[in-house]
């Protein structure tokens, strides 16, 4: 796997002005499938930083975000729930975590929808 500048390219987003509509980058529609392509690039790079595969770091990263986030979660409420699986597909979004506007709502409704599709998917 290898970077490069030139695969970059800027996109001029702009809000939608209809009622009810969403911009979402990329698409709902492709995201189940960008990142199960995602996790078929991880897994199958042969890259090596300081003697550790590029998997073993990202599975080991996973783990403690996983683990980071149940305590978070458990700080204000019970998160005793399965253990997650952190070669599992883990959908995020950066904000902060209070719920105070209906963007938020949106994109933690989006992110729940995508998840549990993808689950569904396996």
């Amino acid at each position: 796997m290898t970077f490069a500048p030139e695969q970059l390219h800027r996109q001029r987003l702009a809000t939608p002005h209809e009622n009810g509509a969403v911009l979402a980058v990329p698409p709902m529609a492709e995201a189940g499938a960008l990142a199960a392509e995602n996790v078929r690039l991880r897994s199958s790079s042969d890259y090596a930083l300081q003697g550790r595969s590029l998997a073993d770091l990202s599975r080991q990263a996973r783990a403690e975000l996983l683990d980071a986030a149940r305590s978070w979660t458990n700080a204000y409420r019970e998160a005793d729930g399965p253990t997650l699986d952190p070669e599992g597909l883990i959908f995020l979004a950066g904000h902060q975590p209070e719920l105070f506007h209906p963007g938020v709502w949106f994109k933690n409704f989006a992110l729940g929808a995508l998840a549990a599709g993808c689950a569904a998917d396996r």
